[in-house]
């Protein structure tokens, strides 16, 4: 499976945007549990806050933010690709 290399427009390693989504594809999920799933499905280990992505998505439309502090999908996973 080929994200490439380099970053994003985002200032993410190309294709997290990807593996976040998938993460909250599961189910509601706090940052800390984004960043475990794409440990275990990748190996790499994220120090940096996934937070401000989070947050931009979140006023785009794209996640919710529950009063918990979990990110959840606003509209059920699509089958197809997702572009981010």
């Amino acid at each position: 499976m080929g994200f490439g290399y380099g970053f994003g427009l985002s200032g993410m390693p190309r294709g997290t945007g990807r593996l976040i989504y998938a993460a909250l594809a599961g189910g509601p999920k706090a940052e800390s549990e984004i960043k475990d799933y794409i440990n275990k499905f990748t190996g790499i280990q994220i120090t940096y806050s996934l937070e401000p992505v989070l947050d931009f998505w979140v006023a785009r439309g794209t996640l919710k933010k529950k009063e918990d502090g979990k990110y959840e999908l606003a509209q059920p996973a699509m089958p197809g690709p997702m572009w981010f």
